[in-house]
């Protein structure tokens, strides 16, 4: 079978210009915009936006909708594809989940963090996170599922509670690898299917204790 190739054009766009394809169905946290920002900050732009032409003489976004926005007035590399509007909307639906599809190599991955000898601390501190999730994600698919909150068969007059807030993603992230904190699917909401941490979650006094025994 011959494949097509649907790229007619290249073109640098001021990013503010590019329209917002109103059927994006992506949500970006603080945590991916940051990790971007540094990316673009130590290396610059590596891949383009996908748009097609639009009826108003300007290009309407398929793929790169935050890096657009991070951009802001810079102006952005964009493979102009050659999609009627029907197929701009199967590649909006599928071209992030097809990567997503793979696996990870966690020790090749690994081996490439160790290798990038970095002095920027904002890299250093992404390369950081990424070895983080590995772990976790490791972690947690070698371990046996346990319910989300332990119920105690004893009733207690009362419950006592700290309520810890963190100013950043790293310290976040090191304190869930403590403390046993997963993500965990919400309930969808508009279509969103966004998994949190955090939110609803509890931590029984015992896990706390035997976590910072653990990490002394």
């Amino acid at each position: 079978m011959k494949f097509r190739d649907r790229i007619k054009d290249f073109r640098r766009i001021k990013a503010s210009d590019l329209i917002t394809n109103t059927k994006n169905w992506r949500l970006h946290p603080a945590s991916q915009s940051n990790a971007l920002r540094t990316m673009l900050e130590e290396i610059g732009f590596a891949a383009a936006c996908l748009v097609r032409e639009a009826d108003n003489e300007k290009y309407e976004l398929i793929d790169g909708h935050l890096r657009a926005d991070v951009a802001g007035d810079e102006i952005v590399p964009c493979l102009v594809l050659d999609v009627t509007e029907e197929e701009a909307d199967k590649l909006l639906a599928t071209f992030d989940s097809i990567n997503g599809m793979a696996d990870t190599d966690r020790q090749a991955l690994k081996d490439l963090i160790d290798s990038i000898n970095s002095q920027n601390e904002g890299m250093s501190s992404l390369l950081n996170i990424i070895e983080r999730d590995q772990k976790l994600i490791k972690e947690l698919t070698n371990k046996e599922k346990k319910p989300e909150c332990e119920i105690s068969p004893e009733l207690f007059e009362r419950q006592d509670y700290l309520l810890i807030t963190f100013d950043n993603e790293m310290d976040w992230r090191v304190a869930c690898e403590m403390l046993g904190v997963s993500t965990v699917r919400c309930i969808p909401q508009n279509g969103s299917t966004l998994e949190k941490k955090g939110t609803g979650r509890v931590i029984r006094s015992q896990n706390f204790f035997e976590a910072i025994e653990k990490n002394d």
